[in-house]
């Protein structure tokens, strides 16, 4: 595949979710007409059960992220997320996949390949993977070398033929090239902490004039799994009853 070039500029202010609002208003109630403009997502990063996913798709969620590799012992496939794949798909949720990856050791282009790989092995097609670049604890100190690593990432990806989104927000980024975005915005965790259910707190930053993904809360427990929650435009793809994507992870957002 050709691979395209990336111009990638600059990596600043990794940090532990700096919130693009200041503030938190009284009136920050999620709006009912949100739903008439959004879908709704959860993402997570362990096991979750089938009975516990098709609870999820039945309380109007359409998509769920699951992590299918953490950083622990230097970068590694996360199992319990990869085994959950086919119960989300099962549910008849539109499934992403994404990385959180060990910026010590291992480069991204292995990184990307063990996630996929791991992903391949359990007879999954992949269309698309998420990368997460936030808090400043996980990455290097030297903006040269991490920049390096993502676009390692992102070349490996490419040459396999997969699209690529970054997870980050305002004062995490780079700048790049047609890459889709996912970006949080919270004030905390669990319900008190959740910004609007919809993109209105979304400013530019980088390349990136309008977002694909929003998460506005996190750590909240529904259908007794602790998950997060987002939304993304009903412009999405919906999940379809054709064989051709009953195996499938990756571009339904």
């Amino acid at each position: 595949m050709f691979l395209r070039f990336l111009f990638i500029f600059v990596l600043i202010n990794l940090s532990n979710g700096i919130p693009l609002l200041t503030s938190k208003s009284d009136d920050l109630k999620q709006n009912p007409s949100d739903k008439s403009a959004y879908s709704f997502a959860i993402d997570f990063a362990g096991y979750a059960s089938l009975s516990g996913l098709k609870c999820i798709y039945q309380q109007g969620y359409n998509a769920a992220f699951i992590q299918v590799y953490s950083p622990s012992n230097g970068g590694t496939p996360n199992q319990n997320g990869i085994q959950t794949i086919q119960s989300a798909i099962s549910a008849g949720l539109g499934t992403e996949i994404y990385v959180t990856p060990s910026t010590s050791g291992k480069s991204g282009s292995q990184q990307f390949s063990e996630a996929y790989n791991a992903v391949k092995a359990q007879g999954i097609n992949v269309r698309a993977i998420w990368l997460q670049v936030t808090s400043s604890i996980n990455w290097m100190n030297n903006v040269q070398s991490n920049i390096n690593f993502i676009e390692s990432f992102i070349n490996q990806a490419y040459v396999n033929g997969i699209s690529v989104g970054i997870y980050t927000s305002f004062g995490n980024y780079y700048e790049s090239y047609t890459l889709r975005l996912w970006y949080y915005n919270v004030y905390g965790t669990g319900p008190t902490g959740e910004t609007p259910a919809n993109f209105d707190d979304f400013r530019p930053f980088g390349q990136w004039t309008q977002p694909n993904v929003k998460q506005f809360a996190q750590n909240e427990v529904l259908c007794g799994l602790t998950i997060n929650r987002n939304i993304y435009p009903l412009s999405g793809k919906k999940v379809a009853n054709k064989s051709s994507i009953k195996n499938t992870v990756g571009g339904f957002v």
